[in-house]
């Protein structure tokens, strides 16, 4: 469904709507990594633990795309997360997920530049991980002026430093 897609809303959930429309959230995660399996939780229960812990986390850094009343994507973020390799709390983006079906659409660039925005209000850094083999992600992270900073295992470090 490549192109450009109207009626997008990006908002906040309330903790009730969170839970509501969770098994709908687990199925965006679920689907987004349909292709790259070994960057995703695979089980039910740890999908839903995983997208709880985000949530509380920071539920003001939350945001969910609608279209059609449908969940279609998501980003997580934390907007005071300590980052041990620069010795300071920044913004950190934790995950971000669109369905494959809506992929390429400005959905995914959308929620990114709202979840942005706000950590940028707070910090003057950004990081986040990324698969080191999600070659797309990785280019899309560098158009947006983040840098390798650092690896662990299967997972690269970026940040982006304003």
């Amino acid at each position: 469904m490549p192109g450009t897609i109207n009626g997008i809303k990006i908002k906040r959930l309330s903790i009730e709507d969170f839970n509501i429309k969770l098994k709908e959230i687990m199925e965006v995660y679920h689907n987004a990594y349909i292709e790259m399996p070994i960057y995703a939780y695979q089980k039910r229960h740890d999908i839903k633990g995983y997208l709880k812990w985000l949530y509380k986390t920071d539920p003001e850094g939350f945001f969910v795309a609608i279209l059609n009343n449908k969940i279609v994507g998501f980003i997580a973020v934390c907007q005071n997360w300590w980052d041990y390799g620069l010795s300071e709390y920044i913004g950190e983006i934790h995950e971000w997920a669109v369905e494959k079906d809506y992929q390429k659409c400005g959905i995914g660039s959308l929620l990114f530049k709202t979840a942005t925005n706000v950590l940028k209000k707070r910090h003057n850094a950004i990081g986040l991980w990324v698969g080191d083999k999600n070659e797309k992600a990785i280019s899309f992270y560098k158009k947006k002026g983040f840098q390798i900073s650092g690896k662990m295992g299967k997972w690269l470090r970026m940040r982006k430093i304003f």
